[in-house]
């Protein structure tokens, strides 16, 4: 059987985790009461991505071009959060906190298949 090639840290796993646990609660949360915790999942989820990159980027040895490409969308993204959680909430940084997103997506779906 083949050796997977995306192999996470102790602390990456520890963080996927709990972080899936905490969105799952925060949906369930939104359901069965008037809070409106759902509408803080997607910034969990990016926030869970970002720590997972940067994480791994401190564990691993080598350093391809790849993955700082990841850990600087990282870094956007973590800028954008921190923005976003203070409260500057301008359609402009909502845009690109997207943006920002779409290219963790696709880091996580090219890292996982490299």
């Amino acid at each position: 059987m083949a050796e997977p090639q995306v192999k996470l840290s102790k602390w990456s796993k520890i963080v996927l985790f709990y972080g899936i646990a905490a969105m799952l609660i925060m949906v369930a949360v939104d359901f069965f009461t008037p809070w409106s915790l759902g509408t803080y999942v997607p910034q969990v989820l990016v926030l869970v991505a970002v720590t997972v990159i940067l994480l791994d980027f401190m564990v691993e040895k080598k350093k391809d071009p790849f993955r700082i490409f990841g850990i600087v969308i990282a870094a956007l993204a973590m800028l954008g959060l921190i923005l976003n959680f203070i409260g500057i909430t301008l359609v402009v940084l909502t845009a690109a906190q997207g943006f920002v997103a779409g290219l963790l997506a696709l880091f996580f779906l090219v890292e996982g298949f490299r």
